[in-house]
Formats: C-alpha cells, structure tokens, sequence
C-alpha cells in the first residue's frame, strides 16, 4: 500500500449529525461542486464524491464506470480499496481499547510482545501511532500481497535497524502499524481483520471489509486502472491480506459506509472526546508539506486564516487513489475515491484540492 503517486481519492465533506440519516443510494448534486468536477475531471474521472456540511448533504454523486469492460457504472455504493487511510481503523482500535485500560499509550513495546530487542524496548505505542518509533518499513518491494506470515514479519522488523531513537522525529512506517495489528491480536485473542471487520457491523458499515474475508456481488466492486493489471483486478480477486498490509490498510469500503463511520467517529459514538482530540492532536510536525503534523492515524494540516484540515490519504497497487478531510472551523468532511490513476496529478487528488480551495475554504 503506497501513498502519493498511487492513491485512490475519496472527497467528503461533511458536518456530521448523529441523527441525520442519508439513504446509502441518495444521490444529490451541488451546482458549484458539479462545475468543479466537470472542468478538472471530465471524462478521465471514475468514482465517487461526498460532500456534508453541519447536517446537510450537499453533494453525493458518482461518476464514470467502476468496470468499464461490463459498462458497470460507479455508484455510491461501490466498493474499493483505500490503501492507508485504514490505519485509522487501527488507531481508532487502540484508543478503544486505551480506554478499556487494555493498553497504555505510554508503556514499551516489551508489555504486550515478546522477544523485544534492547534497542527497540524503548518504543512505545504513541510511537508507533506518530510515526516516531524510528522503524523504517520492513517490506519495500512494492507487492501488497506478498504472502507473509505474522512471525516472518515479526522477525523481519525487530531486526530492522532503528534510523532514528525512538520519539526523536518522525518518519511514515508502516512497520509500526504492523506492530499495532499484532499488538491488537495479542490484547484481544482475536485476529485483526475479524476484529475490524466486526467492529464496521456494529458502526453499521454494511459490506466494508478485506478481500478474501468479505464477498460483494461482481456489480458492486471497482476495476483499478492506471498502474499494474493483475488479472480481474477486483477486491473479489484478491488474497486475503498477509502481514505485509495487515493493520496499514487495505480496507475495502464505499462512499456510504466511510459517511457512517466519520459521523460516528465524529459524534463520539466509536471512541470519546478526549480520545478524538487525542488522535486530532498535533503530536510531531513532519516537515512535509509545510505545517504539517501527525496524531494518531491522522494528519492535520494548518491552512490559512487559521483554519485546519484534518486528513489522510491512502492508495495502493491497482490504481486506487482516497483521500478523507475534515474541515473543524465549520464542520465539514470531504472525501473523494476514485478507481483511476491515468493521469499526474491524479485528477481525483486534483477534483479534492480544487473543492477545498473553491468551495469549502472560500467565503466560510
């Protein structure tokens, strides 16, 4: 799962209402949103665009094919991968489970695994969730689905060689996020996937879930395009997930089911407040792009005239490219996914920053 110039775009905009309930199949167009797609996406873009503010949908459409080959139109209710905007499943896990006095934010790596090297004794899980353990990436060559086991890439990162100590800056590692899933299995006893996938159930999340543990009906799942073509290249085609990606993303989901998780992520219903403002909060700056910081699964951007985007992006192998933001100063989400990479910039991440910058952050 890589991000940057593999991402898979999902653009919603929201401020989320517990009680506001939005038919999964609604479709509603926003003048100014449409005109912004249409003069940057034309006929290149496919996937699907939300956008809420306060408690009113204000744009929620799709457009082109998730399958051009069966003329299968994208719809709302597509499914997709969204790379690495899953760890936010995974940090949201762990701040339930802080909660639960399961685990400490604060104790080393040694309090919940075993056979803990010295020179990584010192890292704690808010390392791990920052991106400041000082791990690099165990696995670097480029395939998602490499079949890894839990122990070989156990092994594999505890004798990684540390780039930096543990809290002294930060450097994106998808190793800690493995570390998290596995430190996850050993807190519950239960397999990480069958425990996310649980908790989307209780959240309402109707059909997200992981290839090869979930199946959808070939018309309700994408085609990427644009980067290697494996096959059918489908979620329904791909192995479930080795430990190369458990626990860093992967989670195949729709516009509809990521609506219901931000609104319940953002009324408190799947962790508290201070466990939110915890995730939110400014841990490490990561000095790139500029005024940039990361929480707990989360990045949060200082924009101009003292507004924020809270946000990550995600993508992967297959063309997928996502991107979720929050706007706090008026409560707003946006988030994009698209099943198209043809173009650089992608015109998903392109349609995303346009909607911010004319839309969203102009006049509000």
């Amino acid at each position: 799962m890589k991000i940057g110039n593999k991402i898979r775009l999902i653009v919603l905009i929201c401020v989320f209402t517990p009680s506001i309930f939005v038919a999964q199949d609604a479709v509603k167009t926003n003048q100014d949103i449409e005109a912004i797609i249409q003069e940057y996406g034309g006929n290149e873009f496919s996937g699907s665009i939300l956008v809420k503010s306060k408690d009113s949908i204000i744009h929620y459409s799709s457009y082109g094919y998730a399958q051009k080959e069966e003329g299968i139109k994208y719809t709302n209710n597509t499914y997709f991968s969204i790379g690495s905007i899953g760890k936010m499943v995974t940090s949201t896990i762990i701040m339930q489970l802080c909660e639960q006095n399961r685990i400490d934010l604060h104790k080393p790596l040694s309090q919940y695994l075993k056979n803990v090297p010295k020179d990584k004794q010192n890292i704690t899980i808010h390392h791990l969730l920052t991106h400041t353990s000082g791990l690099p990436d165990f696995f670097t060559s480029g395939d998602d689905f490499k079949r890894v086991t839990k122990e070989e890439a156990y092994k594999q990162i505890m004798n990684l060689k540390l780039e930096s100590s543990p809290g002294e800056k930060y450097a994106y590692s998808n190793s800690g996020y493995n570390l998290l899933a596995m430190i996850i299995e050993e807190v519950t006893d239960n397999d990480y996937l069958d425990h996310a996938i649980n908790l989307f159930r209780q959240t309402g999340m109707t059909k997200s879930g992981f290839s090869g543990k979930t199946s959808w009906a070939k018309n309700e799942v994408a085609r990427g395009y644009g980067f290697e073509k494996n096959g059918d290249n489908t979620p329904n085609s791909w192995p479930i997930p080795s430990w190369v990606i458990i626990g860093t993303g992967e989670v195949i989901t729709s516009t509809a089911d990521m609506l219901t998780w931000m609104d319940k992520l953002l009324s408190y219903q799947l962790v508290s407040k201070e466990s939110l403002q915890s995730m939110f909060y400014k841990h490490i700056e990561t000095g790139r792009p500029k005024n940039t910081f990361y929480g707990y699964g989360w990045k949060i951007r200082e924009l101009e005239h003292n507004k924020t985007r809270i946000y990550h992006n995600g993508g992967g192998d297959f063309g997928q490219i996502a991107t979720i933001r929050y706007y706090p100063h008026n409560d707003t989400k946006l988030i994009v996914l698209s099943n198209s990479y043809v173009s650089s910039p992608p015109k998903a991440l392109l349609i995303a920053e346009k909607i911010e910058k004319n839309f969203i952050l102009k006049g509000n």
